[in-house]
């Protein structure tokens, strides 16, 4: 009700505060009207966790399997992309380019 069509925790959270600001009983709100929209809240909040948690599992098969790839086609390159990836930016660049890492993938499996 208060949080659909919400995608990011930065969107969740901004709409929180806007609902709090507007909401809050201290402000001339209603209690239950308020405690409702909190526990609402908490539930999309976990909701967004479990899609975050799935998603990264996922990402984490998809190097793997990149990288299992790359070890067959040239061992120097693997160790070099195995080394880079398990780096902050390796794993930012790679979720960037998710749309081409899958159609590359969808040619080989």
């Amino acid at each position: 009700m208060y949080f659909d069509n919400l995608k990011t925790s930065e969107q969740l959270r901004d709409e929180y505060k806007r609902l709090v600001k507007e909401m809050h009983p201290d402000k001339g709100g209603d209690v239950a009207e308020f405690q409702a929209m909190q526990r609402e809240y908490e539930e999309a909040l976990k909701n967004l966790l479990k899609k975050s948690k799935k998603h990264s599992i996922e990402w984490q098969k998809v190097s793997e399997l990149l990288l299992d790839l790359l070890k067959e086609v040239n061992p120097t390159l693997h160790k070099k992309v195995k080394n880079a990836l398990y780096t902050p930016l390796g794993r930012a660049i790679l979720q960037l380019a998710s749309p081409k890492i899958k159609e590359l993938l969808d040619l080989f499996i």
